[in-house]
């Protein structure tokens, strides 16, 4: 059933962290992978990692936020694989400020990242679904844009749209057998935790523990859970899901 032989997939991000653990997790039940993200050398890695496993994967730097870079990362994918069977929109910044010291720069980047670069790859990546007959666009919301939380309204106000914008493209492009599904992870256990020690100024120990005090599971979550679940609604365990956010986040959000 998570059997993904001979599917195309890009997986924005992936160059480290969930959109790794999911390029290499998809990669490893057959899928063929676009890696990509703004890091080349992190996307060329992450790349070469999963072809020395044996499996299928080519990287491509790209900028999320720029119309031209994504162009030609769906163009490249459509002329190495024929094809774009799945689109993982994962690609985000860390963002851990109080609401009154956000400046508009910083709003605006949170915004141009997660929620224009998640439009950006879905709107390329339609023709060509349309063209063979359907496909999956997975997007990577949070916890947070299901629940708020203080300290990081621009990036719970742009999960929240991730949310909205999956729902509301979910009932557009159902018809033409796209199937448009979010996961919205809990704390999970990424090098974001390193950089959202330094955006606090404090250290990663301090956020792991504070964030396993919240969740009933008392743990954080893994890169691998996540991805199962994204894998979960790529395959044809997904097939019945349109529209739906599935949160694995340990119970913290209920």
């Amino acid at each position: 059933m998570f059997n993904l032989e001979g599917k195309a997939v890009i997986v924005t991000g992936s160059g480290r962290g969930i959109g790794r653990g999911v390029a290499e997790l998809f990669a490893s039940l057959g899928a063929n992978v676009t890696i990509c993200d703004i890091d080349g050398q992190l996307a060329q890695q992450s790349a070469d990692y999963i072809r020395s496993q044996g499996f299928q994967a080519m990287a491509i730097a790209c900028d999320v936020t720029k119309q031209d870079e994504v162009k030609s990362v769906v163009e490249q994918t459509i002329k190495e694989y024929g094809r774009i069977d799945i689109l993982v929109n994962n690609a985000g910044i860390a963002g851990n400020r109080m609401f009154p010291d956000i400046t508009l720069t910083e709003w605006n980047r949170m915004f141009d990242v997660h929620l224009t670069g998640t439009f950006l790859f879905s709107k390329e990546v339609l023709p060509y679904m349309k063209r063979d007959g359907g496909g999956r666009i997975i997007n990577i919301s949070s916890n947070w844009g299901q629940r708020g939380e203080a300290g990081a309204v621009h990036y719970s106000a742009v999960k929240a749209g991730i949310i909205g914008f999956t729902k509301a493209l979910a009932r557009e492009l159902a018809p033409h057998h796209i199937l448009v599904n979010a996961v919205a992870p809990g704390p999970i256990e990424t090098d974001m935790i390193e950089d959202e020690a330094r955006l606090l100024g404090t250290t990663a120990e301090e956020i792991r523990m504070n964030q396993a005090a919240k969740i009933p599971l008392q743990r954080l979550g893994t890169i691998r859970e996540v991805a199962v679940s994204i894998a979960f609604l790529a395959g044809e365990t997904g097939n019945f899901y349109c529209g739906q956010v599935i949160s694995p986040n340990g119970g913290e959000v209920i």
